[in-house]
């Protein structure tokens, strides 16, 4: 089982960004689990620095191991 804390966000230049759990919209979507093999839908936000990189949503497993990218854009 996974939730939206799974999930960072990382750049190109290898930048880490992690959800922001002040907002609280972002708060209740991190509550929130994701069964294997099932989909949800949720708004989770990233402060990010402003540049011209590339970034990419990451799936992580709880050994902090990438599971899955996509691109951003």
């Amino acid at each position: 089982t996974y939730s939206f804390r799974d999930f960072i966000v990382t750049t190109n230049l290898g930048q880490v960004y992690y959800p922001e759990f002040a907002s609280p919209s972002n708060y209740t979507q991190m509550k929130k689990t994701i069964p294997p093999n099932t989909q949800q839908r949720g708004i989770v936000t990233f402060n990010v620095d402003k540049g011209k990189s590339e970034y990419y949503l990451i799936l992580i497993d709880h050994s902090r191991k990438e599971l899955s990218r996509a691109l951003i854009k």
